[in-house]
């Protein structure tokens, strides 16, 4: 294992990053980015490379992840599109907030492993590794999970592919 400053080097942003679009406020995030790497630090003696790197680093940051919900103990803030901001948004801005929501709305399973594939980037063994589940239940929750977020996205997210052309 790298020591530790390689290693915050490595994940600081990704888990940083993951906290932050799962939970939406910067604060909270960097103090449960904290957290993972003071776990890494405490947990290095005990780390076998038998399985991947980011699955081990992801694994620590989902237990940080449940362990504040619990400590929170509350719903996801949904930002509506009408709360945006009211200078003008430009398409890809207002997608964005729609897929925000979207994905806010998911249950807090689906979310993780959308957050953890999307912007952290983990494979699908990954995210099997990282979540204690056999890699089939992270393909059907990894699909069902983009079904959900296209459905709550009319005309954003693929519509039109099942419209019939008429001539």
């Amino acid at each position: 294992m790298p020591d530790a400053a390689e290693f915050f080097h490595r994940y600081h942003f990704a888990v940083y990053r993951y906290f932050l679009r799962l939970l939406g406020q910067a604060e909270l995030a960097e103090d449960l980015t904290q957290e993972v790497f003071v776990r890494i630090v405490r947990s290095a003696g005990r780390y076998t490379p038998q399985g991947r790197e980011a699955a081990w680093v992801f694994t620590i940051v989902r237990a940080v992840e449940v362990e504040h919900a619990r400590r929170a103990d509350r719903a996801p803030q949904v930002v509506s599109l009408s709360e945006a901001p009211d200078r003008a948004l430009d398409p890809p801005h207002v997608v964005a907030l729609g897929v925000l929501q979207a994905v806010s709305r998911l249950p807090r399973r689906d979310q993780e492993l959308l957050v953890l594939r999307e912007l952290a980037g983990l494979t699908y063994e990954e995210l099997a590794e990282a979540c204690g589940v056999p890699i089939g239940t992270v393909r059907t929750r990894m699909y069902r999970a983009r079904e959900a977020v296209r459905r709550m996205l009319p005309g954003w997210a693929g519509e039109r592919r099942h419209e019939r052309k008429e001539h």
